[in-house]
């Protein structure tokens, strides 16, 4: 098996929807690909861990605090009345770059990100840690049709441009989430679904955009999400063919639900046109997937 972690961070609140996404994790991955599962956590009691791994046996726990850095404006955050909870900063800066130098996960090769309500609703019939590895890819997504709203980017597209001039990058295909002025279109990835080889968050030049965008405070002030902090990473510093979108992986997260697999073995309404819609994307999803999987080989 290839050194990987598949990686949660929680809340006691949460462990209602923890619950159920380890069950559909173990049920159709880690039952058969048994994998280390990784819970970061601030508030889990020993009879909630006890409860959790009777789920799953390779579950182990990280306790974790959150802090506001230091150089943060405490008076400046929400200042704008984006009545984002603070929570959710702390989340966004630790998956946006703390992560990576974490103790926890200094060992692995690999990891897998996945929310508290992050779904897997079929069976995952390969070990997509092998998979990703032998084709060469580096980072694996579900989805980037999503744009983040405007209010929580201010600022970020100019911070980076600043940053590719700065250090005279060319970017290896940012352009294809740029509009026809030639600014970014907010374009993101949906990064409660994300597997990626760590080596690139570890590099020099992935930690030097984070350190930039972790002291301008964007994160705090206007919400930078981590899931357009990594796009424009990748986007600016990796190769396009290294990127892997799953068409094949029905997941879901908060009603999200872009590869929702056709329902053969069940009980439907055979002239239901969405019946027939399903099985047409479904299929075609099948295709594109064995496409990309051995374009390489």
């Amino acid at each position: 098996m290839i050194n990987a972690v598949i990686v949660y961070l929680s809340r006691k609140k949460d462990i209602k929807d923890l619950k159920k996404s380890l069950k559909l994790l173990n049920k159709n991955f880690t039952r058969r690909f048994k994998y280390p599962v990784l819970i970061f956590n601030d508030d889990f009691t020993n009879d909630d861990q006890h409860i959790l791994r009777k789920i799953y046996s390779n579950l182990n726990f990280e306790k974790i605090e959150f802090e506001i850095p230091s150089w943060i404006d405490k008076n400046q955050i929400d200042k704008d009345n984006h009545k984002v909870r603070l929570g959710y900063m702390h989340m966004c800066r630790f998956f946006g770059g703390e992560i990576y130098q974490h103790e926890a996960i200094k060992n692995y090769d690999w990891y897998w990100r996945l929310d508290s309500d992050s779904y897997l609703h079929y069976r995952i019939g390969y070990d997509i840690f092998n998979f990703m590895e032998k084709q060469g890819f580096i980072y694996g997504y579900i989805e980037t049709s999503i744009k983040d709203a405007p209010r929580f980017v201010i600022g970020l597209w100019e911070l980076t441009k600043e940053y590719i001039h700065k250090n005279n990058i060319q970017p290896k295909f940012l352009n294809k989430y740029l509009d026809n002025n030639g600014e970014w279109d907010r374009s993101c990835f949906y990064t409660n679904f994300e597997i990626s080889k760590l080596d690139f968050w570890r590099s020099e030049e992935y930690k030097e955009f984070y350190e930039i965008i972790d002291q301008n405070g964007g994160i705090y002030y206007y919400r930078w999400g981590d899931h357009t902090i990594h796009l424009l990473a990748l986007s600016m510093l990796a190769d396009e063919y290294k990127l892997h979108c799953f068409k094949d992986i029905d997941y879901s997260h908060q009603g999200f639900r872009p590869n929702r697999k056709s329902p053969f073995l069940k009980k439907v309404n055979l002239s239901s046109h969405n019946f027939i819609f399903q099985i047409i994307k479904n299929i075609k999803n099948k295709i594109i997937c064995y496409i990309e999987m051995n374009k390489k080989r």
